[in-house]
């Protein structure tokens, strides 16, 4: 069981590895006071995939496949590894549909109301704090979240 996990967790530690550097590459041709933020995003995604990769390939080593060769993922282990990728797939969708500064909050709220099952108020909270730091960010560091089609 312990295998299979490793060998799930290491096809996402190594397509978020890909993402990582990709976006490291990209955030070299912005501007200079833009630039930093995301290439401090991509350096420490980079290095937390690398360790998940060791740490997962490690496990691998360690714990050898069953006798016959054919090692199965519980359903407990799928339907966690969908939910996961259902809120990302749901982060993607929501930035593309309404752009950042108003589809990251809304998708932190459900994210903190029903994915983490927090209160109402705490919810809210994050959301609108979140809000605050974007707005923030894009006005002092020249960040920009996807405009969107409201343009925001």
């Amino acid at each position: 069981m312990k295998t299979a996990q490793a060998r799930l967790s290491l096809a996402v530690a190594a397509l978020t590895l890909v993402v990582m550097v990709y976006a490291g590459y990209e955030a070299r041709g912005f501007r200079d006071a833009s630039m930093w933020f995301p290439t401090l995003v991509a350096i420490l995604g980079t290095i937390t995939a690398l360790v998940i990769i060791v740490m997962d390939l490690r496990t691998l080593r360690r714990d050898h496949p069953e006798e016959d060769g054919e090692e199965r993922v519980d359903a407990g282990t799928l339907r966690a590894f969908a939910l996961w990728m259902g809120w990302f797939a749901g982060l993607l969708v929501l930035l593309v549909a309404l752009g950042g500064v108003i589809g990251v909050p809304i998708w932190l709220f459900a994210f903190l109301r029903f994915g983490s099952r927090l209160s109402l108020s705490f919810s809210l909270g994050g959301a609108v704090v979140t809000t605050a730091l974007l707005l923030l960010l894009s006005a002092t560091l020249d960040f920009h979240l996807p405009p969107g089609p409201f343009g925001l």
